[in-house]
């Protein structure tokens, strides 16, 4: 079973039952800080990956890091991956969780990557045109600063990426160059 697949299946059931106990919220929470955990720490990520450890040692790990942090039901499903032999995909099952809860209340992540960090006016036109194109949804909006575009802007939809930054508008026009 790849990888995708599986997340999702752990994921939607997780989702399913947080539903129906009425813990959405608390539960979403959870699995941001564990996706997040283990996206910030390498070694954690080839710990939970690495198949000589015991399971056992993989729980105590685990209780120490996210102890009190979490409730008992994100905890069980961390002791479900780890009983199944899949605790590498704990990454996978929480990002694809929160895909999930964000479909659920209609939000969408939107990524502005500029050279130079975003005034407020800027970004609330950006917001304003990015509104317009997606409709009803609810919009996080996550600013990042990379130097190496040059200039203007790539908006990240997550399924849909423009790029009007002058990095990307010298590469067009090399290509045009060397192509025709």
């Amino acid at each position: 079973m790849s990888a995708e697949k599986l997340a999702k299946r752990y994921a939607k059931a997780l989702f399913d039952d947080a539903q129906a106990k009425g813990i959405l919220e608390a539960v979403n929470t959870d699995m941001l800080l564990v996706s997040k955990t283990i996206q910030d720490s390498r070694e954690l990520n080839v710990f939970f990956k690495n198949p000589i450890i015991r399971s056992a040692k993989k729980i105590a790990v685990l209780k120490r890091i996210f102890g009190e942090k979490i409730s008992a039901d994100s905890f069980s499903l961390i002791l479900l991956l780890i009983d199944k032999g899949r605790e590498g995909y704990m990454k996978e099952v929480a990002s694809f969780f929160n895909k999930t809860y964000n479909d659920f209340h209609h939000i969408l992540e939107v990524t502005i990557t500029t050279a130079v960090p975003l005034d407020n006016v800027t970004e609330a036109s950006i917001k304003k045109a990015i509104y317009s194109k997606v409709g009803e949804k609810n919009l996080i909006v996550k600013s990042v600063v990379d130097t190496k575009i040059l200039g203007g802007f790539i908006v990240d939809l997550g399924n849909k990426v423009y790029d009007a930054s002058v990095r990307n508008k010298l590469s067009n026009i090399s290509n045009q160059l060397i192509y025709n």
